[in-house]
């Protein structure tokens, strides 16, 4: 299911990204050299939109769609899995965004041993759906 996530999410970034590409190439002139295209690339880093969307895109993807009503994402979705709190609810955005930042911060602290325990606890949670108060579940 990640794997869909990442990939519909890549292919979104790279038509964004592409686009600006292109931009900033009409703006350095034909692509010859090196430095032309260093210099395409320094001006993409230096792009706040394209820093913010980076940022900003897989966040609201993530914690729109597990808190829309199909409370599952795309790739959630192909898998007949959906996200929601240990009651049974719905996510609200709140919880969907804190479930994201939770899975991304504990990711990169424990070296993606964050989903380690959803192998072994009863409700197949990872420390971030603990944290959380979330759970994964079949539809």
């Amino acid at each position: 299911a990640a794997m869909i996530d990442w990939i519909f999410l890549s292919i979104v970034m790279m038509l964004v990204f592409h686009s600006q590409f292109s931009r900033v190439m009409a703006m350095t002139g034909e692509m010859a050299g090196f430095e032309t295209w260093r210099q395409a690339i320094e001006m993409l880093n230096a792009d706040r939109f394209l820093v913010a969307f980076s940022l900003g895109s897989p966040w609201l993807y993530f914690a729109a769609m597990e808190s829309s009503p199909w409370q599952a994402t795309l790739g959630k979705k192909a898998f007949r899995i959906r996200v929601c709190s240990v009651t049974g609810a719905r996510l609200g955005p709140i919880r969907a965004t804190f479930r994201h930042l939770l899975k991304i911060v504990l990711m990169d602290l424990t070296f993606a041993l964050t989903l380690v325990p959803a192998a072994f606890t009863r409700s197949r949670q990872g420390l971030h759906d603990m944290a959380a108060g979330t759970l994964v579940v079949r539809e």
